[in-house]
This record gives C-alpha cells, structure tokens and sequence, in this order.
C-alpha cells in the first residue's frame, strides 16, 4: 500500500546500453535495472558481474558508483523506501482530495497494480535481516499514513489504528499469495473500502 506498482524501471537496459545511448549509465540506473533483476531473479541477481553483463556494461561503471556490493544493496533499499514510499505520500499529500477519496485512491492502486518489485522486496526480506528492517520501517510508515487519513476521515484513534492495521495486514497477504486473476484485485479492495471507511456511533 501506497506503494508504486511500476516505478520508472524502463531505465537503459542491456539493449539501450548496447545500442549506445548517451552517457554513462548513472547510480539511478543502476538501482532501477537492480530492482527489475531482483524481481526477475531473485537477490541472487544483485551481482555486480551479473548486472553489468545485462547492462552491457564493465564491473568498473558499477564501482564507479558504490563502493561494494553491500553499498549497492543498502543504497537499493533506499531507493525503494523513496520510489515506494516517500514518493506516493507526497504525491497524495499534494492532492487536493479528500481523505476519503484519498484513502480508495490507495486502496484501490494498491491491490490493482504491479506488485512484482514488492513480493520480490519481502521474498528477500526473508533471508536478509537488513532488508527485514527496512521492510518494517516501510511498514509502520505506510500504516501511520493509512491511520492519520483516516482520522482525518472521521475515526477516532484507536479505530482509525486498527482499521489501518486491518487494511495493511490484507495487502500484504494479497501481495505473498498467487497472483490474482482478472478483476480479483480491485474487488477485494472494494470489499475492505466498504467494511473499513464505514464509521459506526462505537467509532
């Protein structure tokens, strides 16, 4: 949730950088192609020989830019906090919506886009601690946004914690199972929308 279902990840990839693209490949770009082989391979593909073998590149570009291969997976980390997190809550902070319409907003993106960088993202959390902690910052930043929208909407504290508690625990076990068919995604969000933005007089 308030996640970036497709960042910007058509960065120059092997075929840009084999064709000759202008310039040399940036830190950025490396960090978008990092995330795509992650979510195609796994962690196992966040080698520097690896990458730049897809980006038809020298093992130099990559250590030009981050001093080890641990370096690159902590500035990894941070990318993805930005592009899945500081990114969308600007985004709907500059929105001149309403919190309820914000809310759907984020419901409804989050259970009907591309979900791929986020199931790779937890699949290494499993066997990384560091990516674990990241993973849990990102957690409690995005149930905090979800919780103060929904005071804004009307709930009171504790509801408005639970509920975003609620809504967040669904995306995550969406985001771990198979991937849905059809219209499955956004009928799921409909569901939680309808069950969780209601306020009761107990609220």
């Amino acid at each position: 949730m308030l996640i970036h279902g497709s960042p910007d990840l058509g960065v120059r990839s092997l075929r840009a950088a084999k064709a000759g693209s202008p310039g040399p490949l940036s830190p950025t770009d490396w960090l978008k192609h990092g995330l795509s082989a992650l979510a195609a391979g796994g962690p196992r593909a966040l080698r520097a020989d690896v990458l730049a073998r897809e980006l038809g590149v020298s093992r130099g570009s990559f250590y030009w830019h981050f001093q080890s291969l641990d370096d690159f997976h902590a500035q990894l980390l941070s990318f993805w906090t930005h592009v899945a997190v500081d990114k969308m809550i600007d985004q709907h902070e500059r929105s001149a919506a309403s919190p309820q319409a914000r809310l759907k907003a984020i419901v409804l993106h989050a259970f009907t886009t591309d979900l791929r960088f986020e199931r790779a993202m937890r699949a290494w959390s499993l066997e990384a601690d560091r990516v674990a902690n990241a993973l849990a910052e990102i957690d409690t930043r995005r149930t905090t946004y979800l919780s103060r929208l929904l005071r804004a909407a009307g709930h009171g504290q504790k509801s408005a914690a639970a509920r975003a508690r609620l809504m967040y625990t669904a995306f995550v076990g969406f985001v771990v199972r198979p991937a849905p068919s059809g219209s499955e995604g956004e009928q799921i969000a409909n569901s939680i929308l309808s069950t969780l933005l209601k306020r009761t007089p107990t609220t």
